[in-house]
């Protein structure tokens, strides 16, 4: 595409022509043919890095020192340029798909992945747009770029589009909102937004009471105590959280999170802000799991299998206190560390399946070339009690030991793999389903 009639849609139609092919964010993805978009303290050594990659033209907030061969425009509306561009060039998924953003960090994506569900049961076919890939059903794509880029971001809005959905839910993490991505949405959904948060358009915005002064325009739904839609749990147990609205009928949830009252009030008004009624979004949620995110996996044996992609030591502790205080029987963890790093998160995750569990199967996880039971001794270098783990080298075959050791009113946690579907192996990238082995190691037991 021509650099004029791409700038078109921008302030900066007088600037130098030229063929440009794709549009990168980040100085690392960008090379010759690309218009390279960088900002903040380190535009000067992104934009040098993606000079050396062959890149000439750059979008800026500020000055950058490139050789004289270098073009540089300075914009003094970043942001709204730089998504303008990518809309321009990309093709503007307004015009296809209903985008529900939901802004915030990992505490975030319970939100959007019951949001997902929920659509889906309320006939809205919906696709789940995060960080490091999207999801459309079962079916779970990884992104090359990352973090995410605008061509990722697009084509991933165009391959839902092209299936035949009619919503897409997108997790806005801090990046994706530098990014100018947040413009795009119709509908958006704040779990604890920042202070200075502005509207994202023209459509319906979801956010708690108190942060109703940060937005203007729009329908505007609120949630929590005194909103709109106000959720009061009254028992969290085995498998789900029992809840009650204003009319104090108690309905349960297939929720174990925390917050679990809070992330069904963010889906419950998102829903209703896209058509549908409470009552009906009710109906749906007492169905409805996550993605991935302390997802209960179904089941008729008596015994709570969860999935979650939690990997880093805080989050797994969470998942693993907010299960044990539910469970009468133990439980069971299957468990890995990603090989050849993070080896500092080993040892603290260690101790909370010390803490928590009972009996911890480690397992690979992305192992690479590092040996599981390497990475093994590096979870077991704080624990107290060395007797409750094991090692099993194959994930599947840990997966299938789990679900056999477990017995009804037992728990058994499947941590960190999450929707990943693969598994790097050495130098292959191996596929795999986490959610596909677990249930055929449920069916095989009841078999």
């Amino acid at each position: 595409m021509e650099l004029n009639e791409l700038l078109a849609a921008t302030g900066l139609s007088d600037r130098p022509g030229g063929q440009i092919d794709g549009i990168a964010r980040a100085g690392r993805n960008g090379s010759f043919g690309c218009l390279v978009c960088v900002c903040g303290e380190v535009a000067e050594d992104e934009a040098m890095a993606a000079y050396e990659r062959g890149a000439r033209v750059f979008l800026s907030d500020r000055f950058l020192p490139l050789p004289s061969d270098g073009t540089v425009m300075v914009s003094q509306r970043f942001t709204e340029d730089y998504s303008a561009l990518c809309a321009a060039f990309y093709g503007n998924p307004e015009k296809e798909l209903a985008l529900i953003g939901v802004c915030g960090g990992r505490e975030a994506i319970p939100a959007a992945g019951l949001i997902t569900r929920m659509l889906d049961r309320l006939g809205a076919p919906c696709a789940l747009l995060l960080e490091d890939g999207y999801q459309m059903g079962e079916r779970r794509i990884v992104y090359t770029e990352h973090p995410i880029g605008p061509k990722e971001f697009f084509h991933a809005l165009r391959d839902a589009a092209a299936h035949g959905y009619r919503a897409a839910v997108v997790h806005l993490s801090s990046h994706a909102l530098e990014g100018g991505f947040g413009r795009f949405v119709n509908y958006g959904v704040r779990i604890d937004p920042p202070d200075g948060a502005t509207l994202w358009g023209d459509g319906a915005t979801v956010c708690r009471p108190e942060r109703r002064r940060l937005f203007s325009g729009g329908l505007l739904r609120t949630y929590g105590a005194g909103g709109d839609v106000d959720v009061n749990v009254i028992s969290r147990e085995f498998g789900k959280t029992v809840c009650s609205l204003s009319d104090g009928r108690p309905f349960s949830v297939p929720l174990l999170q925390e917050d679990a009252g809070r992330i069904l009030a963010a889906a419950l008004a998102a829903c209703m802000s896209v058509g549908a009624t409470l009552r009906r979004a009710v109906e749906v949620a007492e169905v409805a799991t996550t993605v991935a995110a302390m997802e209960v996996i179904p089941s008729n044996d008596g015994v709570l299998y969860v999935l979650d992609a939690s990997f880093l030591p805080e989050e797994t502790a969470s998942v693993l206190k907010a299960v044990r205080e539910r469970v009468a029987g133990r439980v069971i963890g299957v468990l890995g560390c990603v090989g050849m790093r993070d080896h500092g998160r080993r040892a603290p995750i260690g101790r909370a399946l010390d803490r928590y569990a009972d009996t911890i199967l480690l397992t690979a996880d992305n192992p690479g070339f590092e040996a599981v039971e390497r990475m093994a001794e590096g979870i077991l270098a704080e624990v107290v009690d060395r007797e409750k783990f094991s090692v099993i080298s194959d994930r599947s075959e840990a997966i299938r030991q789990a679900v056999s050791l477990a017995r009804p009113e037992d728990a058994v946690l499947f941590l960190g793999k999450g929707y990943e579907p693969y598994q790097l192996i050495g130098s292959r990238r191996v596929p795999y389903s986490e959610r596909d082995i677990i249930l055929a190691a449920i069916q095989n037991k009841k078999a």
